[in-house]
Order: C-alpha cells, then structure tokens, then sequence
C-alpha cells in the first residue's frame, strides 16, 4: 500500500510537472525582463528563469530545513533509546538486589504490613491519603443553646 502512495506521488508529480514546462516555454515567458527585488535592479533575463529559479530556491531552502529538522530529530531519537536502555538495566539491577528474580521478598515486601499487603494499589493510595475523621468533641455551630 505504502508503495502504492509513492508511485501515485510520482505520477502525480510527473504530470504537473509536465504542464508547468510546457506553459514555461510558451513565448510570453521566454521575453526577457528586468525585475526589481526592493532597491535591486536584476539584468534582464527571460521570465521562466524567475519562475524556475525561485522555484529552485525555493527547493533547496526546503530541502536544507527537511534534513536540519532529520537529523536534529533522529539524534534526540537517539538519545531517548539509550536513555532507555541504560533505566531498564537499571531496572532490572535493582530487580536482582531485590530478589525479584529468584522468588524472594525484597524488603519493601518484606517490612509490609500483612493488612496492607493483601491490598490492591489503589486502596493503599487511598489509605495512605484518606482526610482525619471528623470528631464530635467541636461543639456544633449550628446548634441552639
């Protein structure tokens, strides 16, 4: 499918570009003008070579900010896959001082409360950060005396 795209991509290219040269070498723009470009004056050249010439300046502005933005983005690509390479053998050292892979309790198993050990994730993030209950020893505002 994706050589589908490209072949449709070309094709596609290959036709404008086809129309474009045969408009460019119609008789009008192959007249000779100067063109003025802010306080610059240019010799007079025939009015394809402005249109082909911005075009390709146009194409290698392009293609120059395409590869910056490559390569700038394949080497941070580079520095995350060894960023992630170096914390998972991280990991897994602090998996084997644990014991976690030979079965053994590590000691944050191991100091765990058994209340809290047979409790999910979420129900220890609950308890850990549960409000203090509310006593009745506050006289009540609401109350008349």
């Amino acid at each position: 499918m994706k050589i589908a795209k490209w072949i449709v991509f070309f094709l596609f290219s290959f036709v404008v570009s086809w129309a474009v040269i045969s408009t460019l070498s119609q008789v009008a723009f192959s007249m000779a003008a100067p063109a003025r470009v802010l306080f610059y004056k240019t010799p007079e050249f025939p009015m394809y070579a402005y249109i082909v010439g911005a075009f390709f300046l146009g194409l290698v502005l392009g293609l120059a900010l395409a590869a910056y933005n490559f390569i700038s983005l394949k080497s941070q690509s580079i520095k995350q896959g060894n960023r992630i390479r170096r914390l998972e053998q991280e990991n897994e050292q602090m998996k084997a001082r644990r014991g976690d892979d030979t079965g053994e309790e590590g000691p944050a198993e191991a100091e765990m409360p058994a209340a809290l050990a047979d409790a999910s994730d979420e129900e220890r993030l609950l308890d850990d950060h549960t409000p203090p209950a509310e006593t009745d020893d506050a006289p009540d505002p609401d109350a008349k005396v």
